[in-house]
């Protein structure tokens, strides 16, 4: 599926339903606009953690540029390692409690988690971002 997105643009969900989970999102949108340019953020919102049988979610999602030399697993890399920094492990799926989540959704305007994008909570904020980057094409 693709989107209406310039090609030097993806879309990245972020996340966290940690205790600390202001500070971990806000941190992870500081890190987003130092890292990329441009770079475009929704407001940061509450969501119910998808399976309801955690805790919710702090959200938002970023639109961030992307050097056309520069490849999709190239950036995801640097978000995994991200994550990591922040102390994301894998045994975060089974506690059910994620620091940070920092997805790749859209990329050069393809779709590339078609569950993601669909859910309540990714596409509440990416509805906001794309408001803002229509509104900059104006």
């Amino acid at each position: 599926m693709r989107v209406d997105l310039p090609d030097t643009m993806c879309i990245v969900g972020v996340g966290s339903n940690s205790p600390d989970r202001a500070v971990r999102v806000a941190e992870a949108i500081g890190w987003l606009g130092r890292t990329f340019y441009p770079a475009l953020f929704s407001p940061v919102y509450s969501t119910p953690e998808w399976s309801g049988r955690f805790p919710e979610y702090l959200n938002a999602v970023a639109a961030v540029g992307v050097a056309p030399y520069v490849g999709f697993d190239e950036v995801n890399a640097s978000l995994k390692l991200y994550e990591r920094r922040c102390g994301r492990v894998p045994s975060d799926k089974t506690t059910g409690i994620v620091p940070v989540d920092l997805d790749i959704v859209v990329w050069r305007g393809e779709v590339c988690r078609e569950t993601e994008f669909q859910r309540p909570y990714f596409s509440e904020g990416y509805n906001m971002v794309v408001k803002q980057l229509v509104s900059m094409k104006k």
